[in-house]
């Protein structure tokens, strides 16, 4: 769950900390974008760029193939 962003944050932390490793893909990432934007009335832009970058600071997050 990448929503709320107290809980986006305390995983985003433990995973930079190495206490566990996040994974997502990009249907996921297209849901939180999503739901950032019609459910917490942020906007397109700063949804967009939160995505960018979570993607820029864990590369290692993303799965395909799945």
């Amino acid at each position: 769950m990448l929503i709320p962003f107290s809980v986006r944050d305390t995983l985003l932390r433990a995973s930079n900390e190495g206490l566990i490793q996040i994974y997502w893909s990009e249907e996921i990432l297209k849901e939180v974008r999503r739901n950032l934007v019609l459910a917490l009335g942020m906007s397109e832009e700063k949804a967009a760029r939160l995505i960018t970058t979570m993607q820029a600071a864990f590369p290692e997050a993303m799965v395909t193939g799945h």
